[in-house]
């Protein structure tokens, strides 16, 4: 996936063509930290649990400088 289609993607609220949008992706990456999980470990979680690829929630995550608050 291009940066150009994410930035677009990511104006829509959704992360990918997966029906979840960034905010729900967010959340569950942050509650997986909560509950002591590494960073690397919760976005791995949470790709698993939503089918969004590892490398689209990370690349959106970083894009947004959310990384460094989950």
């Amino acid at each position: 996936m291009k940066r150009s289609d994410l930035k677009i993607l990511y104006s829509n609220g959704l992360i990918s063509s997966k029906p979840f949008s960034y905010f729900e992706i967010k959340d569950k990456v942050a509650q997986y930290r909560k509950q002591g999980m590494s960073k690397t470990d919760s976005v791995k979680a949470t790709a698993k649990l939503t089918g969004v690829s590892i490398v689209t929630i990370w690349s959106a995550l970083r894009s947004t400088k959310d990384i460094e608050l989950v």
